[in-house]
C-alpha cells in the first residue's frame, strides 16, 4: 500500500489544508504569531506520518506516528488559543476540534497496527 492510499494521511492533509485556508485570512500580526505556529503544527501531522512510512523499521515508523499524534495535540491547543483570541468563529472552532477528535484515535490505531505488524 502506498502512503497516499492511507486514509489517515489523506485526512491529515485535508485537515492541514483547511487550517491553512482559514489562517490566510488573519491579520499580519495574528498570522505572524499564532498562525505560523498553527500551520507548522498542522503540516507536521501528515509530514511525520510520511517520514515514518519511509523509515526502514516498524519501531522508527511508530516513533514518527507518535510525533504526528503530538503535533495534532499541539494543533488542538493552538486552536483553543485562536478561539479564545476571537480568531476563529464558533463554527470553525467546533468543526476543527471535531476533526482533531476524529484524527486522534485514527493516529493511535495506526500506530498500534504498526506495533502488531512488526511485533514491537
Amino acid at each position: 500500500m502506498r502512503l497516499e492510499d492511507l486514509t489517515i494521511h489523506q485526512l491529515s492533509i485535508a485537515f492541514a489544508t483547511r487550517i491553512y485556508a482559514i489562517i490566510r485570512t488573519w491579520s499580519f500580526f495574528d498570522l505572524d504569531t499564532l498562525g505560523k505556529q498553527l500551520i507548522r503544527a498542522a503540516d507536521a501531522v501528515p509530514a511525520n506520518l510520511a517520514e515514518g512510512y519511509g523509515r526502514y523499521s516498524g519501531a522508527e515508523n511508530r516513533k514518527f506516528v507518535m510525533y504526528a499524534r503530538a503535533s495534532l495535540m499541539e494543533v488542538s491547543t493552538h486552536l483553543d488559543l485562536a478561539f479564545h483570541r476571537k480568531l476563529l468563529t464558533d463554527d470553525e472552532y467546533e468543526s476543527l476540534k471535531s476533526e482533531v477528535s476524529e484524527l486522534l484515535p485514527m493516529i493511535v490505531k495506526y500506530g498500534l497496527s504498526i506495533s502488531k505488524k512488526y511485533k514491537i
